[in-house]
């Protein structure tokens, strides 16, 4: 059996800066967003949006950490949909640390199985699946096609670098109804904001 090791991750802005988010994880198991492209993401988005009142969705949660950011900044509501039952747990115990748990909903399933029988709509939506996982073009039809963002709804994924801009280079002669806002390289990580810009 691995032997587990502790993660810790710090909030980096908002009203819990400089709080902890504790992890419990198996090895390589968990891939957190690093704090360089989480203040590089929230930045942007800072620009684009008022976090006061928006609802937030962070599919592969992970470790809860964009979730966190998105309260910290002042997010009315954010639903973390993560497959592990053990950082479903993780999750839980930091927003009980936090005191934010009438702003988090969390949710242990398959991202594909939520995406298809959610009934809410979103202000931004965070993807961080493990790298070179989902066919982009397949996620970007569940998104439109179930009507998970809101009119002019953010999708902010993240995934390899090189996985990501291939799929990129397809997408501007097709763009499935989406306008590509911000596309930046960090390391081996790429992060890419699409903008609603039509509904099914």
């Amino acid at each position: 059996m691995k032997a587990k090791k502790q993660i810790n991750l710090r909030i980096i802005g908002g009203s819990l800066k400089g709080r902890y988010i504790s992890v419990a994880s198996l090895d390589n198991e968990l891939k957190p967003t690093k704090e360089a492209v989480r203040e590089a993401i929230f930045s942007a988005l800072n620009s684009r949006i008022d976090f006061s009142g928006c609802t937030i969705l962070d599919l592969y949660s992970g470790s809860g950490a964009l979730s966190f950011e998105a309260i910290s900044r002042g997010a009315k509501k954010v639903t973390s949909v993560e497959s592990s039952k053990r950082n479903c747990a993780s999750i839980s115990e930091n927003v009980k640390n936090f005191g934010i748990k009438d702003q988090c909903r969390i949710v242990n399933s398959d991202v594909y199985r939520f995406l298809d029988t959610e009934k809410e709509s979103y202000d931004v939506c965070f993807s961080d699946p493990p790298y070179e996982s989902i066919n982009f073009s397949e996620f970007l039809s569940k998104i439109l096609n179930n009507k998970i963002l809101k009119p002019a709804g953010i999708l902010v994924m993240e995934d390899e670098k090189k996985y990501l801009n291939t799929w990129v280079n397809s997408l501007s002669t097709d763009n499935r109804g989406y306008e590509i806002l911000f596309l930046r390289d960090y390391g081996i990580t790429s992060v890419i904001f699409l903008k609603l810009i039509r509904e099914i």
